[in-house]
């Protein structure tokens, strides 16, 4: 449904939750955001890897203005246990430790150490990774509170479509030859981040759709989370690297 056609009206929010599916169609053109080339060396790898590190950047920090903005008692608590996946689990007595420590594994396994990492992150940001820095910032601190979470929808929300889990789940078993095939030593921790992110996004993704849901409630809201939604899917729909 095209937004002109809802101005000043409230679409029902489970509608409003396939308008926006529509939107990531048009606007993505039917392709996943995050198109995945993996490299044909392990050398190409790591160089695409080291560029990833570059600048640093931290998804708890998203994850801590979200959780900073939210008013709801219920939706904050839903919100930390988000946090917590970010941080690690392992802070509270789970198994798996924070993201970025798992993103530290898979460039261990390409020959790229901790220090090196650290280093990297050191580094000026590419003038895209500022752009789109800068927007998220914006999102979170100057718009209403739903932004914020319900932004994560465009990238983990895809991941609810059955075509395109479909596509994710292919991706990681191509990704799994293509390791095997490089000599990587243990591909099982190269992988980590990428088959936990598989099956929590899917979760996140749902919290994600019920703040749209319920809280994204007035017209006002919901055309300026169309605009925000669209934006969001711009800022990611770039080639991945691993």
């Amino acid at each position: 449904m095209a937004a002109t056609e809802t101005a000043g009206v409230v679409v029902p929010g489970d509608e409003f939750l396939k308008e926006l599916e529509e939107i990531r169609a048009e606007v993505s053109e039917g392709r996943p955001l995050r198109q995945r080339s993996i490299p044909k060396t392990k050398e190409a790898v790591a160089a695409s890897r080291r560029q990833g590190h570059r600048g640093g950047g931290d998804a708890l920090n998203m994850e801590r203005e979200r959780y900073l903005s939210c008013p709801v008692p219920e939706v904050r608590r839903k919100q930390l246990r988000k946090a917590i996946d970010e941080a690690g689990e392992n802070l509270f007595g789970g198994k798996w430790p924070g993201h970025t420590t798992l993103d530290y594994w898979t460039s261990n396994e390409f020959g790229i150490t901790d220090e090196e990492i650290q280093q990297l992150a050191k580094e000026d940001p590419s003038p895209e990774s500022i752009i789109t820095g800068g927007f998220m910032a914006s999102l979170l601190r100057e718009e209403p509170w739903p932004f914020g979470i319900g932004s994560g929808l465009a990238g983990e929300g895809e991941k609810l479509n059955p075509k395109a889990r479909e596509m994710l789940l292919r991706q990681l078993d191509e990704t799994r030859e293509s390791f095997m095939a490089m000599g990587i030593a243990n591909i099982e921790r190269a992988m980590t981040r990428d088959v936990l992110h598989a099956d929590v996004d899917i979760e996140h993704a749902t919290f994600n759709a019920e703040v749209i849901r319920d809280y994204c409630d007035t017209p006002e809201l919901q055309e300026g989370f169309r605009k925000a939604f669209i934006l969001r899917i711009h800022a990611i729909q770039r080639p991945s690297r691993l």
